[in-house]
């Protein structure tokens, strides 16, 4: 089974590995209620600077612009260290949760235990099996939470989850990185040959990203991919899903695939 990984560190998350300096449990605080207040909307981003100080305690190498993603980066040391009480934590969760301003592989997500692996794998357990046929589409309703979790604001408006918001959650977990090469270039080969619509958004994604092997190049059971995934780089214009675009997978290749992506969906 394709192994799901956290992305690579970005640039916060490695200031938040530098060892920081001793801070004050009032400085935490402080920390605390204006990152909490600005992912509740109580507060501006720009409330950032009147916690430069504290924060640099916790960030040493922070840069001399400080953004929401430092402030919180700063909390996630606080966290690690023992600083933030338990009603606290959870608190953030609960803001981080229902918040799509902070990356989901964040050094706060990280301290506070929350993982994109989990919602990024149920995710595309249910996309992969609704292509190739062995999950309905009506099943979506086991993945709402991992769908929230990538669209927090997706059902603002009540009117429920459907298959296109899966696909969609799926694209933004593809684009954060956490999806293996692996799993996107067997979407890319089930979605030449399903007759399943998957959404705009993770087909522009599948056709027109720069992820595309070089020719040759084989998946693990030997199904070549070159001769399944179409190079469209060169094409600028939105286009609709088309289902039939691409050359045709023998059965051999059919069968290999099918048996690749029933093997994801048992957990093999």
């Amino acid at each position: 089974m394709p192994r799901f990984e956290r992305c690579g560190a970005t640039a916060v998350s490695q200031l938040s590995m530098v060892p920081s300096q001793r801070s004050s449990p009032d400085g935490v605080k402080k920390i605390f209620k204006v990152v909490s207040g600005v992912l509740n909307n109580a507060f501006d981003k720009s409330k950032v600077k009147l916690v430069e100080s504290e924060v640099r305690q916790l960030l040493p190498r922070a840069p001399a612009s400080l953004q929401l993603a430092h402030a919180c980066a700063a909390l996630a040391v606080a966290v690690t260290d023992g600083k933030v009480p338990l009603q606290g934590q959870k608190v953030l969760m609960e803001l981080l949760e229902s918040n799509d301003r902070i990356p989901k592989d964040s050094p706060l997500h990280s301290a506070l235990g929350i993982s994109p692996l989990e919602p990024a794998q149920e995710l595309f357990k249910l996309v992969s099996g609704v292509l190739t046929g062995a999950v309905a589409e009506h099943n979506v309703s086991t993945c709402e939470k991992h769908i929230k979790f990538w669209m927090p604001t997706v059902d603002s408006v009540g009117r429920g989850y459907g298959f296109p918001d899966a696909c969609d959650a799926l694209a933004l977990a593809i684009e954060s990185g956490i999806v293996p090469q692996q799993s996107i270039q067997m979407l890319k080969m089930l979605h030449k040959t399903s007759e399943n619509a998957l959404s705009g958004n993770l087909c522009q994604l599948l056709d027109f990203n720069d992820m595309e092997m070089d020719a040759g190049s084989t998946t693990e059971d030997g199904v070549e991919l070159a001769s399944v995934c179409e190079d469209v780089s060169e094409q600028t214009e939105p286009v609709q899903c088309d289902h039939s675009a691409g050359p045709e997978l023998s059965p051999q290749s059919i069968h290999r695939l099918f048996k690749q992506a029933a093997g994801i969906l048992n957990g093999a």
